[in-house]
């Protein structure tokens, strides 16, 4: 429990604080440079490099998925990359779907198992575009498309794309 603080003024960081605890089990304090699992935060990350390869004409928003991830399954009805963006897939969140099996997804799930998780569903919850819900696994195909259209990891692609040329130097993604 804690955080930490910038201020920022006419573009000079004047202030910059920790307050409270990195890690209550070790008793280690946040210091500035801590580092945050940002969580949900980083989709909109995912999104721009999602952006960036749609200006750059590699990939578009109405492709089915399945060009880019030819083994995800086949439900009879195009997933056009517009609906992971959109969270309009119809497809099932990889999170729940462990939670259903009772066990905790905060297990050091990796990218490799929430796919496999997710090939493995037998049918969408809904039709592609005819429903909005709020979910992880789009993402998680949509940083598989950017590793697979890039031949560079996501991680490697964001730092590249986004994060340098900002000068986000204490920002990654994995």
């Amino acid at each position: 429990p804690g955080c930490v603080v910038g201020v920022i003024h006419e573009g000079e960081l004047v202030h910059v604080r920790a307050y409270g605890m990195a890690d209550v089990v070790a008793n280690s304090p946040l210091t500035p440079r801590s580092a945050f699992n940002v969580q949900s935060i980083a989709k909109q990350f995912t999104a721009a490099c999602i952006a960036l390869l749609v200006q750059e004409d590699v990939i578009a928003l109405e492709d089915d998925i399945r060009r880019y991830v030819p083994e995800f399954p086949d439900y009879g009805i195009p997933i056009r990359v517009r609906h992971l963006v959109h969270h309009t897939s119809g497809i099932r969140d990889y999170i729940h779907l462990v939670m259903l099996a009772g066990t905790d997804f905060r297990d050091h799930l990796s990218h490799k198992d929430a796919l496999r998780i997710m090939m493995r569903q037998k049918s969408l919850n809904f039709d592609p575009g005819t429903r909005h819900v709020y979910g992880n696994s789009g993402y998680v195909l949509l940083s598989e498309i950017v590793e697979r259209v890039s031949g560079t990891s996501f991680g490697d692609f964001a730092e590249a794309h986004i994060f340098r040329p900002l000068g986000m130097t204490d920002s990654y993604m994995l």
